[in-house]
């Protein structure tokens, strides 16, 4: 009996984590001081695409506020080329007041690796997903397309997943 019971543990551990990643509701809270980064080393090709105006090489960056923040919560974002260590291409803040999702940076990424980093400056705040754009000129009215939207709460991988199953495999053994 003990073992079912640990197996319906297991499954049930199981379940949540599954059910917690595929939510699309799923916010990363900042308190003030702290920070997460998040790094991309490609980003998929979306195709080909033209306009009528040229377009200069581009980073496009953007993200998804949580909307009910306390009402002096501020945000900062930082935008960098290689490494947090770097000098940042860009920081913005948001605030309910002064709502600024993202930014348009000349030149950035064009090797499509990055680093973006959240800080909590004052408040709750969060967010649920950010989505990095690089637009690269092919000729003067075409450009390639690399995008991906990131989630805040990134999903459980593999190894975790297997890692969790072997050590409950090993403990059951035992």
């Amino acid at each position: 009996m003990k073992t079912t019971a640990r197996l319906s543990v297991v499954a049930a551990v199981l379940c949540a984590l599954s059910s917690a990643a595929q939510d699309g509701d799923q916010y990363r809270f900042l308190q003030p001081g702290e920070s997460v980064a998040y790094s991309f080393d490609s980003l998929p090709h979306s195709g080909p695409f033209g306009d009528t105006v040229p377009t200069p090489p581009q980073g496009v960056f953007s993200f998804n506020a949580f909307p009910n923040v306390t009402p002096d919560a501020v945000l900062r974002f930082e935008l960098f080329e290689q490494s947090s260590a770097d000098t940042p291409l860009f920081v913005g803040l948001w605030s309910q007041n002064s709502p600024q999702f993202g930014a348009q940076l000349l030149n950035a990424w064009q090797d499509r690796q990055g680093v973006i980093r959240f800080t909590g400056v004052s408040g709750t705040t969060g967010f649920d997903s950010f989505t990095v754009t690089v637009l690269t000129p092919v000729d003067t009215f075409h450009y390639d397309r690399y995008s991906q939207t990131f989630a805040a709460v990134p999903e459980p991988s593999t190894t975790a997943l297997g890692m969790l199953g072997f050590s409950v495999g090993f403990y059951m053994l035992r």
